[in-house]
């Protein structure tokens, strides 16, 4: 296994079938609540990538090519979403195992997915933090208000 092969797994903790996967999980499970929180939390998520990438985009490092709308919002760059899914995972998955040290591990992780994202040229520093905040952010405000 090369280098790059590592971090495009890794990075994959942060990717949308990784999320899909974990949510559909807890559904088999029948642990209904914490579905609907991951559920909610992809769908603010995209809520929020959708409305900043239409006002505010830019290349990513590596630039990508797109013709359509949809395919602009996912080839730019402005927060990172891979950093802010596995942001709201972490801070969900904290929630339901209340365990220091998985809730070390699983910070780590999604710190851990953002940087895979700077290594790949996918996103800027700016994109991963940002990602991160906001992941964080819908993250604690599903766990404190849902």
């Amino acid at each position: 296994m090369s280098l790059n092969d590592l971090i495009n797994d890794l990075s994959a903790l942060g990717g949308l079938p990784f999320y899909l996967a974990t949510a559909l999980t807890f559904l088999l499970l029948q642990e209904f609540g914490t579905f609907w929180r991951l559920t909610l939390g992809l769908v603010v998520c995209y809520v929020i990538i959708s409305a900043v990438r239409s006002i505010f985009i830019r290349d990513r490092p590596k630039p990508v090519q797109y013709r359509t709308w949809w395919e602009k919002i996912d080839a730019g760059t402005a927060i990172s979403m891979h950093s802010m899914r596995a942001m709201v995972l972490a801070i969900i998955f904290m929630d339901v195992f209340r365990n220091i040290w998985v809730s070390t591990t699983l910070i780590i992780i999604a710190l851990i997915v953002a940087g895979t994202r700077m290594f790949m040229k996918k996103h800027y520093m700016a994109d991963v933090i940002w990602g991160g905040g906001l992941g964080a952010a819908v993250g604690l405000s599903i766990v404190y208000f849902v």
